[in-house]
């Protein structure tokens, strides 16, 4: 249960208009939510543009289209540095028209860290996927969902 008083929330992101976000509220309990702020960086970072690639934002705080880079290459140091400030930045990464095997994507994913296995996959699950191979999982008797 909360309480009647509310506040609308603007972001304090940088541009023409802000992003109107849902109100906040004091619960009953009195823990309060506090104000909501959209920054697509955090206050003192230095903004600086992309030199190795292109980039375009998807939208005001969240996403990023990368373009210009071949994935199925190697990545430069210098590459993978501004890739990884370009994350920090823009949070998601979109990278469109690449034709990387699964080899070249397991590769270009390990630049952020040791890839996890699914653990809903059998061990020696095969590594493509088609329609054919892809993981089944059963619908649920009572609920037609599946489980």
């Amino acid at each position: 249960m909360t309480s009647t008083s509310a506040t609308a929330v603007t972001a304090a992101a940088p541009g023409p208009a802000p992003s109107v976000l849902r109100e906040h509220r004091i619960p009953a309990g009195g823990m309060y939510e506090g104000p909501r702020e959209l920054w697509r960086v955090p206050e003192g970072w230095a903004d600086r543009p992309y030199e190795l690639f292109g980039l375009v934002p998807q939208g005001r705080t969240i996403g990023a289209e990368i373009r210009g880079l071949d994935l199925s290459a190697p990545l430069s140091p210098a590459v993978r540095d501004e890739l990884d400030r370009a994350l920090l930045e823009w949070k998601v990464l979109f990278f469109r028209k690449q034709h990387l095997s699964s080899e070249a994507q397991r590769a270009f994913a390990r630049h952020w860290g040791e890839l996890e296995t699914n653990p809903l996959l059998a061990t020696g699950a095969p590594r493509t996927w088609s329609a054919s191979t892809a993981p089944r999982y059963p619908r649920s008797r009572t609920s037609g969902t599946r489980t």
